[in-house]
């Protein structure tokens, strides 16, 4: 009698084959596990995760939008799906997603490790639209969050760049290059 491999045996193996890039097999494994475990917010986000790599990208969404129904209040999960509609060109609805997860960081409704990560993002997105001021203030948000990180510098004196505010750019590109900024 042959048994069928469980969830967490799935998410396993297609974890690993996510890792070797494997990104086929990788998201057969995981669209099993969320068969097997509809509730499953590992593997939609697994899903949403793989299917970014594959560039599918209204298919991620999808994805990212199961997850956001089990998980309604994480702001990773809030950055995923902001980071898929960002590459549909749905730029605005990405936008809110951003703002969704800066409200759930900053009422902690929820712990998340790198939150400085959405609000580069979100500041990459919101150069692109020309928009410098709201730009900076997430680049201010990344500084402020890890003044270590020399991206977080560069980031901020580019926008300065842009805005005309050379001094204060300087200095940004100046504190990336300091040893621990």
């Amino acid at each position: 009698m042959e048994t069928k491999p469980s969830r967490d045996a799935l998410m396993e193996e297609g974890t690993k084959l996510y890792g070797l890039r494997q990104y086929n097999e990788a998201l057969a494994l995981f669209e099993q596990a969320a068969r097997l475990d509809p509730e499953s917010a590992d593997a939609w986000c697994a899903m949403g995760n793989t299917l970014q790599e594959l560039r599918r990208f209204e298919e991620a969404v999808s994805a990212y939008e199961q997850l956001l129904r089990l998980d309604p209040e994480n702001p990773y999960s809030w950055s995923c799906k902001a980071g898929a509609l960002r590459m549909t060109g749905a730029y605005q609805e990405a936008l809110a997603c951003y703002e969704r997860a800066d409200y759930f960081i900053r009422n902690r409704q929820q712990v998340f490790v790198f939150p400085w990560v959405i609000y580069a993002n979100q500041g990459r997105l919101l150069e692109r639209l020309q928009r410098y001021e709201e730009a900076l203030a997430a680049y201010e948000r990344v500084t402020i969050l890890e003044p270590t990180l020399p991206d977080g510098w560069k980031l901020k004196g580019r926008v300065l760049e842009r805005l005309g505010r050379e001094a204060e750019a300087q200095s940004c590109f100046e504190r990336a290059h300091q040893p621990g900024s």
